[in-house]
């Protein structure tokens, strides 16, 4: 009876998925070059900023930079707002990224790494619950089921980063680093798991095939 539960429990572990493992290991280049940009440049060298987000506001600054940290900010500076006061310093210098966006790259890489050890199915929720670590997948899918249970994953790990941001941007509460992280970090791993967990099931549907055959006409 307990090698049959054990069982039950790991059935839906295997090794590891390849797409889910590729884009792991994007993710973690990335975050390396986050980390390392700052370090490879003399203190004060970046400091300071206060653009916008979803646009370009210090080109000429990041021509001034080697090149490969250079991309590193251009990136950062196009996709975030990179204010001082939101972002994590490193050897004196203000991050590439604010510390929301930090946080979300590294829930991303915990997100991937869960959906890339899981044996995927087509059905899309199945999938998702199952980057669930020990007896939780189990729980979940007794008490909740598959649909509802990735449901109420996905909105609990993104509820706090919506909630948090949402009420710096329209009250006076300004947020502190520590807790952008953290809500990025929840919001991350759910956007990883739920791009994970989509990619994974349709890998794992079967073909379809049509009622001729490339064998006959």
């Amino acid at each position: 009876m307990e090698k049959t539960v054990a069982a039950e429990k790991t059935s839906w572990r295997r090794g590891y998925n390849r797409a889910s493992l590729a884009l792991l290991t994007l993710d973690v280049v990335w975050l390396a070059l986050l980390f390392l940009s700052p370090t490879l440049l003399p203190p004060g060298t970046v400091t300071g900023l206060d653009g916008m987000a979803n646009h370009l506001d210090y080109p000429d600054k990041w021509g001034q930079l080697p090149p490969v940290v250079a991309q590193v900010y251009w990136f950062g500076d196009l996709n975030c707002h990179q204010k001082w006061y939101r972002s994590f310093y490193i050897h004196g210098n203000q991050m590439p990224v604010c510390a929301r966006d930090t946080g979300m790259f590294s829930g991303i890489a915990l997100g991937f790494l869960a959906l890339s050890k899981v044996r995927a199915t087509p059905d899309l929720f199945e999938t998702g619950i199952r980057a669930l670590p020990g007896s939780g997948y189990l729980w979940v899918k007794k008490h909740l089921g598959a649909r509802k249970g990735a449901l109420v994953l996905f909105a609990l790990l993104l509820a706090p980063m919506a909630v948090d941001g949402f009420t710096q941007a329209l009250t006076s509460y300004e947020s502190t680093n520590p807790v952008r992280y953290i809500t990025g970090f929840m919001g991350g791993t759910a956007i990883a798991g739920l791009l994970g967990a989509m990619i994974e099931s349709a890998l794992a549907a079967p073909p379809i095939h049509g009622k001729n055959t490339a064998g006959g006409m």
